[in-house]
């Protein structure tokens, strides 16, 4: 049990169904204020306390026992509630399920400057070859997997994807290129950093025996319309089980997602892998016809890149 100071609620403008509950009821989350009845999220996932400004958010599991007010009311759906000190109120907080976290995931894509093409031919060859050597000695610590992009995206042309369980990875992978000589003359238009975690939604596994050699990756970033948010979690699932339903018709194509929620601009990075682009283009089509897609707010730009060693990568933008 943990003693908060009091709590006067500010009341926000909220919309949705409301019903009424038992302060401590199972199942429940609950917050009162002397003579008015208010309501906690039913999903909210943070619990925080800002002392500085006197103000606490309350979220999941959180169950308010009041002896000013015996009861209170109970929301369905999720919204966020803040609250300024006022008599004693009395929280107690629930275990929260154990969440299983990766490695974080930095996608890089680079762009060459015209510069470099200018140089003398045995100054961009050693330029490249200096490349390739950072890549790979970086890479023998933490894997370094590398893309062309030069034929299926006019603004960039290498791609470079690394895992760390350290964030402080991708500072220095990025500060040795920028050390390099052809690192002066490249650009880097976009940038995704992101990590892997377990799913929130039961999908029932991928395909059994996936490869690992595919020869297209297709990488974009996701975000989902803020509505989404505000159903239940059952309905959730049930929309994304249409969402799997389909992708298990294309056990060819192998599908990665990274969470980037207050990481990055967006809140997924997804990546298919396949042999066969046709085979992504039919998966994409099918998913457009389930209900969960009405819920996309953004899922662009989208990457089309080849796997290959980097110094083929390099001799291709050069």
């Amino acid at each position: 049990m943990i003693a908060l100071p009091g709590l006067n609620l500010i009341e926000p403008d909220i919309p949705g169904d409301f019903r009424l509950g038992t302060v401590g009821e199972k199942g429940s989350n609950c917050l009162c204020r002397s003579g008015l009845d208010f309501v906690s999220p039913s999903d909210f996932s943070i619990i925080s306390s800002i002392s500085r400004s006197n103000l606490v958010l309350l979220g999941i599991g959180d169950i308010c026992l009041n002896a000013m007010k015996p009861r209170c009311y109970t929301r369905k759906t999720s919204a966020s509630i803040i609250a300024q000190r006022n008599p004693l109120l009395y929280v107690l907080h629930k275990k929260m399920p154990d969440i299983e976290y990766g490695n974080f995931v930095k996608i890089s894509l680079f762009k060459l400057g015209q510069g470099f093409r200018l140089l003398d031919a045995d100054e961009r060859e050693q330029g490249k070859q200096e490349f390739a050597a950072a890549i790979d000695e970086l890479s023998s610590t933490h894997q370094i997997l590398s893309y062309s992009t030069v034929g299926t995206r006019a603004d960039a042309d290498l791609m470079l994807v690394q895992d760390s369980p350290s964030i402080e990875t991708f500072h220095a992978t990025a500060s040795r290129i920028n050390a390099t000589l052809m690192g002066r003359y490249l650009e880097q238009p976009y940038s995704y950093l992101s990590i892997r975690r377990k799913s929130r939604y039961k999908h029932g596994g991928g395909a059994a025996d996936p490869k690992d050699d595919y020869k297209y990756l297709i990488i974009y970033p996701m975000t989902k319309t803020r509505p989404w948010y505000e159903r239940s979690m059952e309905d959730r699932q049930k929309m994304m089980n249409d969402h799997f339903r389909v992708g298990k018709k294309y056990p060819m194509v192998k599908i990665n997602t990274t969470y980037a929620f207050g990481l990055d601009d967006t809140e997924f990075v997804l990546g298919f892998e396949m042999d066969d682009p046709s085979d992504f283009v039919s998966l994409v089509m099918d998913l457009r016809e389930v209900p969960v897609a009405q819920y996309t707010a953004t899922e662009i730009p989208i990457f089309t890149t080849i796997r290959m060693p980097i110094a083929e990568a390099l001799d291709a933008m050069t």
